[in-house]
């Protein structure tokens, strides 16, 4: 389900919404949708990280070494 419509007074959505003064004190209707996901293109990203493999265990095993070191 992308989209929910509901019944509700006006009034109520005052402090959320402004309100046009000819919509006060009648029943509104109130769309909901989610947005469209975009799609994940990872060819988009290839090559963005260009370390070694270990290069990129080095930096890992440090973050766990602080991480340990502060107790976390």
């Amino acid at each position: 389900m992308n989209k929910y419509t509901v019944l509700v007074p006006a009034d109520k959505l005052k402090t959320i919404i402004p309100i046009p003064p000819e919509f006060e004190h009648q029943q509104v209707e109130v769309a909901i949708s989610l947005p469209r996901r975009k799609e994940f293109n990872p060819r988009k990203y290839r090559g963005a990280a260009r370390g070694s493999r270990e290069l990129v265990d080095g930096e890992i095993n440090m973050i766990k070494r602080d991480w340990e070191r502060d107790g976390r």
